[in-house]
């Protein structure tokens, strides 16, 4: 007996996997969740609605057996389903399935349990490749993969599922026992790398026995000139060469200002675009923290710093990055490390 798969269609690219593009108006899709949800914990300010959360894929077949039937979805980026996504159990015929990469093929089946034994042929489907990879960590926001921009020369795109950028996973925003399964066994984080001052509260969230917290305070924008932020910018990139230390989360309190500085540097010195780093910035502005804005004072004052070593037009920005941490003293060799782990190749 064969399961009939519907959706998504064989061979189909799926609709993006965010919920809301920016600057808004927000894109619209066929779901009773969309719609903004506002943090409410306690002691803390909300400054917005959370509109980083990921949309999920949908997928759906039709019916073998009877009510009491259960099912096994399937979905993996190889053809023989190795390493699968395996979701378990379910009574009904569909299944929402988060956080898959951009741009990727995946490959998927589906079987029935019990007395009506069947199971579907393998259908194969590619996700949308727009960026960012949203993703959902319970307790916390404005989590992304710094994976899935393409390199401004058209060489290839940062590699997905090796740094994720985000908000504090503790104090303010106090993660859930889900959002921490989420982070240690989902996403395989084995550095936690914690940007945030002693004032604080810095501690490590996740499980040490299985995640290295490393603090290393910083301050973000036109400061990265300034020669207090030598040792400690210079020790980010030296660990980023350090392809054990992968995958990383790097956070400050909000991953928008201190975060989100680290983050423009390591794509820029990747190859990423001048635009794409400033639309990573700004979509900050979907979490709960507020605008950020490329035109800022702030953001203003830390392309003025990263300019003083060169163009920040088309491929430059890279080379003028490469010139910024060479001058901080981080070597050529390990900005080579960096490009090696970091960048995919066609």
């Amino acid at each position: 007996m064969k399961i009939q798969l519907s959706q998504p269609p064989d061979g189909a690219t799926t609709p993006p996997m965010q919920r809301y593009t920016w600057p808004l108006p927000e894109v619209c899709y066929d779901d009773e969740t969309v719609d903004a949800v506002p943090y409410k914990w306690a002691n803390l300010e909300v400054l917005n609605e959370d509109r980083s959360r990921p949309a999920p894929v949908q997928f759906s077949w039709d019916p073998v057996g009877d009510s009491a039937t259960l099912y096994e979805l399937r979905v993996s980026r190889t053809a023989d389903l190795a390493d699968a996504i395996l979701i378990d159990n379910l009574s009904d015929c569909q299944a929402d399935v988060y956080h898959l990469y951009l741009g990727t093929q995946y490959f998927w089946r589906v079987r029935a349990h019990g007395s009506a034994t069947a199971e579907s042929a393998i259908h194969s489907f590619t996700t949308n490749a727009q960026t960012p990879r949203w993703l959902h960590v319970e307790g916390t926001t404005n989590v992304r993969d710094l994976g899935g921009w393409p390199l401004a020369d058209g060489s290839g795109m940062v590699r997905q599922g090796l740094i994720y950028r985000g908000s504090e996973l503790n104090n303010r925003l106090p993660v859930s026992d889900d959002g921490l399964a989420c982070l240690e066994t989902e996403l395989g984080i084995r550095t936690d790398l914690d940007f945030r001052s002693s004032s604080e509260d810095a501690s490590p969230a996740l499980d040490e026995a299985n995640v290295d917290w490393v603090h290393i305070p910083i301050s973000p924008y036109g400061a990265i000139a300034e020669e207090s932020m030598v040792a400690p910018y210079r020790a980010i990139f030296e660990l980023l060469a350090d392809d054990e230390r992968y995958p990383i989360y790097l956070h400050c309190v909000g991953g928008a200002d201190r975060g989100g500085t680290v983050a423009l540097l390591i794509n820029g010195l990747l190859g990423v675009s001048i635009d794409d780093l400033v639309a990573d910035y700004e979509l900050t502005s979907l979490a709960i923290w507020g605008e950020r804005s490329g035109g800022s004072i702030d953001f203003v004052n830390l392309l003025r710093a990263l300019g003083s070593y060169g163009s920040l037009q088309g491929d430059d920005a890279r080379e003028t990055v490469a010139a910024y941490l060479s001058h901080i003293g981080v070597s050529e060799m390990a900005m080579d490390a960096i490009r090696r782990i970091m960048i995919e190749r066609p």
